[in-house]
């Protein structure tokens, strides 16, 4: 072991974090926490690796993987406009399902408010317009207060994303401070 580093526990798992001196960061702080929960994560081994099999792979074999790959790159590039079509026509169909969705849902509210109210179509129509701005401005209200924690949250992960390149830098040698 390093004498720079030392074991941490982070959760239930014990690792070897090196330490951040140069970067002010203090083992009690959160950032060290969370920088050691990526280093954690990017240094744990989930598979063991297994020989590759292109190593042992025959020059036909070869061939045939490669060309299988040249002939679907090859389709690609010659279906793209159709692909592109068969998407957006994709998204057009499901966009008009939901709309149907909607429909369905507000034309059986709106025959049920007609029946309890004993309303005209107008009224019925009305009442569910406000209603859905209520249920609209409550929306925006409480995204009003979670906007502040997104941001900080968004905040974090870039200050440990610099943090992680700055180290890796400084490791590789690549920056000098």
């Amino acid at each position: 072991m390093v004498k720079s580093q030392k074991t941490r526990k982070f959760g239930i798992f014990f690792f070897k974090l090196p330490k951040y001196q140069s970067l002010n960061i203090k083992p009690n702080d959160l950032l060290y926490k969370i920088v050691g929960g990526f280093y954690l994560l990017c240094n744990m081994n989930i598979t063991k690796k297994e020989p590759s099999e292109k190593l042992s792979e025959s020059d036909g074999q070869m061939l045939i993987r490669i060309s299988k790959k040249f002939v679907v790159l090859f389709i690609l590039i010659l279906m793209f406009d159709s692909l592109l079509d068969w998407l957006f026509g994709f998204i057009d169909i499901v966009v008009e399902l939901i709309h149907i969705v909607i429909e369905f849902f507000e034309y059986s509210l709106e025959i049920f408010l007609e029946h309890i109210f004993n309303a005209n179509h107008h009224e019925s129509e009305i009442i569910i317009v406000n209603f859905v701005i209520i249920i609209a401005l409550y929306g925006i209200y409480r995204f009003c207060f979670i906007l502040p924690q997104f941001y900080i949250g968004i905040k974090r992960r870039i200050k440990v994303a610099w943090l992680r390149r700055k180290q890796a830098k400084i490791a590789y040698g690549k920056l000098y401070l």
